[in-house]
């Protein structure tokens, strides 16, 4: 299963404006909001998948809020394709094993009739018939 992703959203404040807040309403609940102010520019990146906002400069490497989304949009289309394959496969085998099973049947079937058949020409050729009671 996949995980939304963990997106950081820089703001010049402590507190998100109404237009920051809606902004992030677009990337679920996985957006945590942080002071830019507060991040030094030789402090190690704080794991996330995406980065909005004022982002700072230690965090170039991360990508956007956006690209984060849209390859976890892309991993779950391949997750599901994946699974629909599977599935898809599964009932072919599971088709395949029916039908294996129904000829193995009729062969067996087919061949007890022709042993039962020859047993009783064997028996014809001898001459020897059942005693009866």
């Amino acid at each position: 299963m996949h995980k939304t992703p963990r997106i950081l959203f820089f703001i010049n404040g402590i507190n998100p404006t109404l237009e920051q807040r809606a902004e992030a309403l677009k990337y679920g609940t996985s957006v945590a909001f942080r002071n830019a102010r507060f991040v030094g520019s030789d402090e190690k990146p704080e794991a996330c998948d995406g980065v909005i906002g004022e982002v700072p400069k230690n965090y170039k490497g991360v990508p956007s809020a956006e690209k984060a989304f849209e390859k976890f949009e892309k991993d779950v289309k391949a997750a599901i394709d994946a699974q629909n394959k599977a599935a898809e496969a599964a009932k072919k085998a599971a088709k395949a094993q029916a039908k294996a099973d129904e000829d193995a049947d009729k062969a067996k079937a087919e061949a007890a009739e022709k042993a039962k058949k020859d047993a009783d020409e064997a028996v014809k050729k001898t001459g020897w018939t059942a005693p009866t009671a």
